[in-house]
């Protein structure tokens, strides 16, 4: 998209993108399953021709299970973020090991405002059931979304 106010030898162009941000408790094993079946239903999000808003790219913080060993190293140590929230009913902090993963969706010309909102709340519906079939059922999952713009040219 063009900025029409721009003027012409120094057009601003840039796409409107809506970022998902999603914290990922990591802290188990079969958590760990739970995230990489989320990134892999992510991958298929992209080619399904029945959805209407395609999944532009991910970004994920690493975690025990994410990164390759560089050669000489062991691999990843861990997660890069460490999460703490309130227990009511214990009184005090809870640590909880937390990968990010960022989604990029664009919504097509055309295509409702409340089909981004409807692909957006399937993921989050997924990663849940992940999380459940694996046997880590979460109380809840933080799913945040943020309108962007991604400028590009300039190089």
């Amino acid at each position: 998209m063009v900025d029409p106010n721009a003027p012409s030898e120094t057009a601003v162009v840039f796409e409107e993108r809506l970022r998902v941000i999603v914290h990922l408790p990591v802290g188990h094993e079969d958590e760990e399953l739970a995230v990489f079946e989320t990134l892999d239903f992510l991958k298929q999000q992209k080619d399904d021709p029945a959805e209407p808003v395609k999944v532009m790219g991910f970004t994920y913080s690493a975690f025990v299970g994410s990164a390759l060993a560089l050669p000489g190293e062991d691999g990843s140590k861990g997660p890069v973020f460490q999460g703490m929230w309130w227990d009511a009913a214990l009184g005090g902090w809870v640590p909880d090991p937390i990968t990010v993963l960022l989604v990029d969706y664009q919504r097509p010309p055309g295509v409702a405002q409340e089909a981004l909102f409807q692909t957006i709340f399937q993921l989050k519906r997924t990663i849940a059931a992940r999380y459940r079939e694996n046997g880590r059922q979460q109380e809840e999952i933080w799913v945040v979304a943020h309108p962007l713009l991604r400028f590009l040219g300039g190089l």
